[in-house]
């Protein structure tokens, strides 16, 4: 009977390098406003009242405000919020932020779709 051959299997490792990404903290910023009636011209505008920032790095809200509606501002970006029969609280940072273009308010106020930027530093 003949003799079998070995087959021998050679394996070298490989390196292999990967990029390391860097994930940068974003803000995110909606815009607040309020519908104004103008009934000798039987139309609305949207007056721009100011906004809110929230903070991935720091889970933290500011604002910023038109000179006339700071009072408002001030009271806004600490109270909870509605959305449908649910109420959010604002010690809920990044839930409560997320929901603000869902929620309801009174008198003619909304707020507008989410942007998001890269933080800067």
């Amino acid at each position: 009977m003949p003799k079998k051959s070995k087959i021998t299997t050679v394996i070298e490792p490989q390196v292999v390098l990967v990029e390391k990404i860097e994930v940068k903290p974003k803000k995110h910023i909606v815009q607040v406003w309020k519908k104004r009636l103008l009934p000798e011209y039987n139309t609305s505008i949207d007056d721009h009242i100011g906004e809110v920032i929230y903070w991935e790095s720091t889970d933290d809200i500011t604002f910023s405000y038109e000179a006339h509606t700071y009072g408002y501002m001030q009271g806004f970006a600490t109270r909870a919020i509605k959305v449908g029969d649910k109420w959010i609280l604002r010690e809920k940072t990044k839930e409560w932020f997320e929901n603000l273009p869902f929620a309801t308010f009174d008198e003619g106020y909304f707020a507008g779709e989410v942007l998001t930027l890269d933080e800067i530093e």
